[in-house]
């Protein structure tokens, strides 16, 4: 090829690679939604699909998480959000409360049992006069009033109320000055004795089903920004509300951003490395800028490939620039040294090209054709994330063979052509021993591999798959770290299942059936939310409204007291307080709860001198900022009526029956499903009864399945055609088996470690033994060859040696750049591969050649002659 050629060819590849880079920067997309990672052809993805067809409003691609100081802001923030996202229907088809809203506002005291319900009358009944005369003045200046007459018995008092409420007045004390933030808020529902768990919960859940193209990352922002902007407007900061965001939209989008900052980070870890490699290998500049031009146009046209052959990446395959700067850059490195190889013997420019291109040709097609089956074997299996991978991968190993052979060849005639260096000295001393010591102690060397081989295929059987794809995010994203708290709090709501009935009879047998299963502890249907013993309860709930209802309503706005009233009265309570604690006649509870807050509401009021208006106001807040809410909550539950199925809201209904009119039932598991073993069984349990049943558990188990016989199958493929292609290029089973000897080691090696680092499979990791399988071997098939060719004598010290052991330095820098990725998911891709390319190149360049030397007898009468006493 003249120069005249070459720049023909370059430009050409140019145009081509920057056309590339064009398409995909138009038209690549980024899917990072993990049920894309399996196949939706397989029978649990079609039950889900079909699931989420029939109860589309069961389906919450966000949710919001709110929580709050007391239990009654939780439920006005909660409110306020679905109020304000309801506004914007443009990008909000719903914000639906499935703890809470306007239903369960009016109609929740009808979910309590009758004991309990009986309980609470009892209590708010008993705390009447307190509620009558806070209504009239809701403020500080009001309660410490009351308070002081209630100590100096001029009120009526509920016995376990005032302990109660002296208590959760002290701590709800607020901090002041400039530094201080938000004022706590204190729980009037707790103090009036709704001892519920609904009480003591102060975190509220937000569904919100939006209007939106997922495809778009625009969209998502704009959605996720849109609910944040409604907490915000809303004052969530004012009252200490903290707004969270999770559901497979917002982990979209925190995935999204975590895989584009680990690419930011890997890819350049592994350009500068392998750089530095090359220039470290080739000891020329022109030799390595022409490698890393050539890899970057193969990279380039890989993307366009990429794009027109799928039009996406996914969380797993958006790994492959990574992965193909590490292996493509081992063509460069072995037609780069046998160029440097015969410039330094002193043939001419041109004749040096032809004749590495010559030399190498065949055994770098046979190393991508390998390389190539060990990612093409994913292709016929059901997991697309790594089967589009293998896709990818696979052809750009064409790829960059084809740019490797034409186009590297074809920048070195422009380049300049005196970069003639001297062949490298030959190795002395602790180096020459080093090199020569796998073929003069064999049997040490094969003894210490027969002892790896057994000691890593004991440990093989250990080794675990981790079928939670959401051990692949970052832990520190807020979508994953709230997902993993709703998780842990709810932990039998996160991990149900649905199934589905015909018609609402089934669907009542269908739930009998789920609830009498021993790991099931409770089954959930549309007849669920109509309330038990309603007459009993309507009757209770009359009486109480008739008892307190009228103290409920507030009285019309009255002039507020000044910061001044509001002291004097604070200072009469600290009075109150100190007779109380020392008057015999109170009780023990009272006493303490006195003692206690004189104590701290004295030294408050030295504090609050310093700014009486701020201090008044924040003490208004954190006292009082309950309280109407909890009066407004009460006046809405005091109108309960009758529940049936047909009074449902719409929201609620259609939860629960579907557009074809069938039925779901939720089965929620006794125990925690954290582990494989629990899920599976609960699983097992719920299809005795609901075959086709969906959820968490049934996605994750399935999922999991499908990938390791994925796995198995790909290696078994990859095997299988890895061992055609050898005997076919070496036309002998000797020598086939001798070329995967480094693999099989490496393997065993590989897997035994992660037994014993505790790095389990995952649904990114799962392709490491595979695509060792084809990269892994070309080291071995390189020696091989050379070693066929009659070069036994001083094998580590040929070219050869030195091409496997930079390019394999190349690929485990890019394979290892992927461990410095946030992103969990390919930082143990990273970690799994580096394992297995360093077992790999151990095995190739010390196991090996101590194996060749069986069949190289010149070589040991050459070893036996240097041991024979010199005259």
């Amino acid at each position: 090829m003249d120069r005249r050629t070459g720049v023909i060819v370059v430009v050409v590849f140019l145009v081509l690679a920057a056309l590339s880079a064009a398409l995909a920067a138009a038209w690549l997309r980024l899917d990072t939604k993990t049920e894309d990672l399996i196949s939706s052809s397989l029978p649990f993805q079609r039950n889900q699909i079909e699931f989420e067809r029939r109860f589309p409003r069961a389906v919450s691609p966000l949710i919001a998480v709110v929580d709050a100081p007391t239990p009654e802001r939780a439920d006005w923030a909660a409110d306020r959000l679905a109020e304000r996202l309801a506004g914007s229907p443009e990008l909000i088809a719903e914000a639906f409360r499935p703890d809470g809203g306007p239903f369960f506002r009016r109609h929740g005291l009808l979910y309590l049992s009758v004991t309990d319900l009986e309980r609470l009358s009892t209590r708010l009944a008993d705390a009447q006069p307190f509620l009558g005369r806070l209504v009239s003045d809701p403020t500080a200046h009001g309660l410490a009033a009351l308070l002081t007459e209630a100590l100096g018995r001029e009120v009526d008092a509920p016995p376990e109320t005032l302990p109660r409420l002296l208590d959760a007045l002290r701590d709800a004390l607020p901090a002041l000055g400039e530094r201080a933030g938000p004022p706590g808020e204190m729980s009037w529902r707790r103090v009036v004795g709704d001892d519920s768990d609904e009480a003591g919960r102060t975190q509220r859940i937000v569904q919100i089903r939006p209007i939106l193209d997922r495809d778009r990352l625009g969209g998502k922002a704009e959605i996720i920004g849109a609910v944040r902007r409604a907490g915000r407007d809303a004052g969530f900061d004012r009252f200490g509300v903290r707004l969270r965001l999770t559901g497979p939209l917002a982990l979209e989008r925190d995935e999204q951003r975590t895989v584009i900052r680990g690419m930011w980070v890997s890819l350049p870890v592994s350009v500068v490395l392998v750089a530095l490699l090359l220039r470290r290998a080739l000891r020329s500049w022109a030799l390595m800028n022409a490698s890393l031009v050539t890899l970057a146009v193969g990279l380039c046209l890989t993307v366009g490939f990429t794009t027109l052959a799928i039009g996406r990446l996914n969380l797993i395959s958006i790994a492959f620039g990574v992965l193909y700067i590490g292996l493509g850059a081992d063509f460069a490195i072995h037609l780069a040294l046998h160029i440097r190889a015969r410039r330094a013997e002193g043939f001419a420019p041109a004749e040096a090209l032809h004749g590495a291109v010559r030399d190498v040709a065949g055994s770098l097609w046979f190393c991508a054709i390998t390389t190539m089956v060990g990612f093409f074997a994913f292709l016929p299996t059901p997991f697309v994330g790594v089967s589009e991978l293998g896709l990818i991968a696979g052809a750009g190993m064409i790829i960059s063979l084809v740019t490797t052979l034409v186009m590297f060849p074809a920048l070195m005639t422009i380049l300049p052509s005196r970069w003639r260096r001297p062949p490298a000295p030959r190795p002395s001393g602790w180096l020459l021993w080093l090199l020569h010591a796998p073929e003069r102690h064999r049997w040490g060397v094969l003894s210490v591999a027969a002892g790896l081989l057994i000691a890593g295929s004991s440990l093989t059987p250990k080794v675990r798959f981790d079928p939670d794809p959401l051990n692949l995010r970052d832990p520190d994203s807020e979508s994953v770290a709230t997902v993993r708290e709703l998780r842990r709090l709810h932990a039998s709501d996160h991990w149900s299942v649905s199934a589905v009935a015909p018609d609402r009879q089934a669907a009542e047998g269908l739930r009998d059936r789920l609830a009498a299963q021993p790991l099931v502890d409770k089954a959930v249907w549309i007849g669920s939310f109509v309330p038990d013993r309603q007459d009993e309860k309507l009757a209770l709930i009359e009486d109480l409204a008739f008892l307190i209802g009228p103290t409920l309503t507030p009285p019309a706005a009255t002039q507020a007291a000044t910061p001044a009233q509001t002291f004097t009265n604070l200072s009469a309570l600290v009075g109150a307080l100190d007779e109380a604690a020392d008057d015999p006649g109170t009780d023990a509870a009272t006493a303490r709860a006195s003692r206690d807050l004189r104590g701290a509401l004295s030294e408050w009021l030295t504090q609050a001198r310093a700014d009486p208006a701020s201090a008044a106001r924040r003490l208004d807040a954190a006292w009082m900022g309950s309280f109407p809410l909890l009066i407004a909550q009460l006046r809405e539950a005091l109108g309960a009526g009758r529940v049936s199925v047909e009074s449902l809201p719409e929201a609620i209904r259609d939860r629960w029956v579907g557009l074809d009119g069938a039925h779901r039932v939720q089965a929620f598991p006794r125990a925690d499903l954290a582990s494989v073993p629990a899920m599976r069984a609960f699983v097992a349990a719920i299809r005795e009864v609901a075959p086709d049943a969906v959820g968490p558990p049934i996605s994750h188990l399935e999922s999991g399945d499908a990938v390791v016989l994925a796995f198995r199958e790909a290696l078994s493929l990859a095997a299988a055609a890895v061992v055609i292609v050898l005997l076919i290029a070496f036309r002998s089973v000797l020598t086939t088996l001798e070329a995967l000897a480094p693999f099989a080691l490496a393997a065993v090696v590989t897997v035994g470690s992660m037994v014993v680092l505790d790095v389990p499979f995952n649904f990114a990791n799962v392709i490491a033994l595979p695509l060792l399988l084809g990269v892994g071997i070309d080291s071995g098939i390189h020696l091989v060859h050379r070693s066929k060719a009659g070069t036994h004598d001083r094998l580590l010290e040929s070219a050869t040696a030195r091409g496997v052991l930079y390019s394999a330095l190349t690929t485990i820098a890019g394979f290892g750049s992927l461990g410095f990725s946030p992103h969990p998911g390919a930082a143990s891709m990273g970690v799994v591969l580096t394992i297995g390319m360093t077992a790999t190149l151990v095995s190739t360049l010390v196991a090996l050649p101590a194996l060749l030397t069986f069949r190289a007898p010149a070589l040991r009468r050459s070893r036996r002659a240097d041991r024979a006493p010199r005259g």
